[in-house]
């Protein structure tokens, strides 16, 4: 049987989800193809569309919410220390639109703080955490019939907005992690929509397009094997007495293929 796990990161990778799912429903009803297990995790910082999502609770990850503290407390966040320096923490913190953005709990389509959410949402939540998730739903396929650790998982984000910009590399970092002491062949391909190159004034808060290409920057890194994530969990490597590198392999690929999709088809239609 073939296993398949489709993780939505933010507004579009939750779109993306509701799409498929009614697809699926209009072509097979209840019922799901023929030799085929499909589970899903959809990971959100807005809680509104988490709860509009058809999909289980036990599928759905809520990083909605971070405490003002953080910033201030880096030393207790040390996974979060890890790609926040001084320095950042210090800009951060004189930025007048950050307790803003931090008290609704939204990545505020700054990537920093998608990668902050997701951060935070890892270490805090060990039941219900991203990490806890994806470990549970890939051991529930496993026990459903399907081939031990035969895997293919497809990543679907925007790279546009905060939380799947800023989530997508320590998405597929973490889901790399999970699956490899598994010792089987996992395929990971990664889904991504670009920003648009015309954005109406009040979708863009300033970062549109600069989250897009920093993303995609970060991306290409990975696929090179020239960037290595830290790991957002907080375990450390002791030979170093830091964080561990994740990637870091020289057999380690992030993964199989990455499918950009516009807003514009070939005919240069604007959807």
């Amino acid at each position: 049987m073939a296993n398949h796990l489709i993780i939505g990161l933010g507004g579009t990778g939750g779109g993306i989800l509701k799409a498929f799912q009614k697809r699926l429903k209009a072509e097979f009803g209840n019922q799901e193809p023929a030799n085929t297990h499909l589970d899903f995790i959809y990971v959100d910082s807005s809680e509104a569309d988490l709860a509009a999502s058809s999909l289980e609770n036990n599928q759905k990850v809520n990083i909605h919410g971070i405490s003002r503290n953080v910033l201030a407390n880096l030393a207790h966040y040390s996974s979060m220390k890890a790609f926040i320096s001084d320095e950042d923490r210090a800009a951060l913190s004189q930025d007048d639109q950050v307790g803003m953005i931090i008290n609704t709990g939204i990545g505020g389509q700054r990537r920093r703080f998608g990668r902050m959410l997701i951060a935070n949402n890892v270490m805090t939540d060990k039941v219900n955490g991203f990490c806890a998730v994806l470990h549970n739903r890939i051991h529930a396929m496993t026990n459903m019939g399907g081939e031990q650790g035969n895997f293919t998982i497809h990543i679907c984000a925007g790279l546009a907005g905060g939380t799947g910009s800023g989530s997508i590399v320590d998405t597929i970092a973490q889901v790399n992690k999970e699956v490899g002491p598994l010792g089987a062949a996992c395929d990971v391909y990664l889904y991504l929509f670009v920003p648009e190159i015309i954005v109406e004034a009040d979708h863009d808060a300033g970062y549109y397009h600069a989250n897009g290409y920093a993303a995609l920057r970060e991306i290409n890194a990975l696929a090179l094997g020239l960037y290595h994530p830290t790991d957002i969990t907080g375990e450390m490597d002791y030979t170093t007495g830091k964080i561990k590198r994740l990637l870091a392999g020289p057999n380690d690929k992030a993964f199989k293929q990455a499918y950009l999709f516009t807003n514009r088809n070939q005919r240069d239609y604007i959807l």
